[in-house]
């Protein structure tokens, strides 16, 4: 009796441990789908991120350093030179103004390139009379000129050298006068294309760096060419901009 009992009881414990071994059994045998992997982003477009965000930064950076836009207005003066003839020339008074734009401080951010572009807009103005007083010229020159420039800046100082070449218009206005018993006064006028070249220093101070005002030293000579003529300047100016 006790033998048949033994044997019930290690038969039953076998039979159990195998039923709980087994396999769960799925009412649906359709296979589930795995889950959708979260997309990461590629690293071209984490490193086309990366780079937008630095030359942002870097612009705003440039643009703090300095908030000028380079836009200035000068008035300047000295000798021209004028070629009369091949083989003599005449030192006059020249007075002008100009009107100049350092375009590379608009459109460009690093520290060098930003001072090295800029253009003029320049007018200058003199008046030479020659004969005596009973025989006269009075000979007026205007010179307007749209240039370009590069300038090399002198290390961190506010001072660059540069050089410019640009066209323009020369206005000559010409009055000849005889004091006879009847005065007789005859005028002559014309418009020619007239060619400019030059170099020079200039100085660009922010007196407040936090600011975009500053103030614009420059002194140059430069050379006007037109019809058989070549008129020397040799100027000095001051002006302001923001």
């Amino acid at each position: 009796m006790k033998t048949l009992l033994v044997f019930i009881s290690v038969f039953s414990g076998s039979a159990l441990a195998q039923y709980q071994d087994a396999p769960i059994p799925f009412e649906d045998d359709t296979p589930i789908a795995p889950l959708p992997r979260r997309q990461q982003p590629r690293e071209a477009d984490d490193f086309s991120a990366f780079v937008r965000h630095e030359d942002t930064k870097f612009k705003t950076l440039a643009r703090q350093d300095d908030p000028s836009f380079g836009m200035s207005f000068d008035i300047h003066g000295g000798a021209l030179w004028l070629h009369e003839s091949k083989k003599s020339s005449t030192a006059r008074l020249a007075l002008g103004a100009r009107l100049t734009w350092e375009w590379s401080r608009t459109f460009l951010y690093h520290e060098y390139w930003r001072k090295a572009f800029f253009v003029d807009l320049t007018w200058n103005i003199t008046q030479a009379k020659t004969g005596s007083e009973l025989v006269y010229t009075k000979v007026m020159h205007n010179y307007l000129v749209l240039a370009p420039a590069f300038s090399l800046p002198l290390g961190k100082s506010p001072f660059a050298f540069f050089v410019q070449g640009g066209l323009g218009l020369f206005f000559l206005n010409s009055t000849l006068t005889m004091n006879y018993a009847k005065p007789i006064e005859a005028s002559n006028k014309g418009m020619f294309l007239l060619g400019q070249y030059g170099a020079g220093f200039r100085a660009h101070i922010s007196p407040d760096p936090q600011k975009a005002l500053f103030i614009v030293f420059r002194t140059e000579l430069t050379g006007y060419i037109h019809r058989y003529a070549n008129d020397l300047m040799l100027s000095a100016g001051f002006g302001i901009g923001f």
